[in-house]
């Protein structure tokens, strides 16, 4: 894997980045920190030369987790994760307000229909609560890679494949 160092301070907030194979790739982004997702969207504009719309038409999320939450308590976990979703969302539409993006943005979820972590009808409620206009699933439910962290162990897997509309 080829890595390069890449450093842009056009943001208002300093990100680790760095080209990978000919992408860029922002580190410790928080998808429910605007400001987080302007600076990663301000590299890839710069370094791709593209406009910041380009970028954010379409984002997309696989199963989004919170972090450091007690797993044997189901009703904790849903609604922390429900959280997680709602805010993603509004950073999202918050983000592209400030980056002067007004047209349709998409928000696609890929997400197991019996997530223990977040039920399906969950997850569309909590992206209706952060701001989505509407979320629908394919009724085609594509086959996915599912692994750990460590990138050393997956199965593949069928999983929904959700669209929330969001507007800026």
């Amino acid at each position: 894997m080829n890595v390069t160092a890449y450093e842009d301070r056009t943001a208002s907030v300093v990100k680790k980045a760095a080209i990978i194979d000919r992408e860029i790739w922002v580190f410790e982004i928080d998808s429910t920190c605007a400001d987080d997702i302007v600076a990663a969207v301000k590299y890839a504009s710069h370094y791709y030369d593209v406009p910041p719309e380009l970028l954010l038409k379409n984002v997309y999320a696989k199963n989004l987790n919170a972090e450091n939450i007690d797993d044997k308590n189901d009703e904790i976990k849903i609604r922390t994760n429900k959280d997680l979703y709602s805010n993603t969302c509004n950073a999202i539409l918050q983000a592209a307000k400030t980056l002067g993006v007004s047209s349709q943005l998409n928000f696609y979820v890929f997400s197991k229909n019996n997530n223990p972590k977040i039920p399906q009808t969950e997850l569309k409620g909590a992206l209706l609560c952060g701001g989505a206009r509407s979320v629908t699933t394919d009724d085609h439910k594509p086959k996915v890679y599912i692994g750990n962290n460590a990138g050393t162990d997956f199965i593949v897997q069928r999983t929904n494949f959700h669209l929330a509309t969001l507007s800026p």
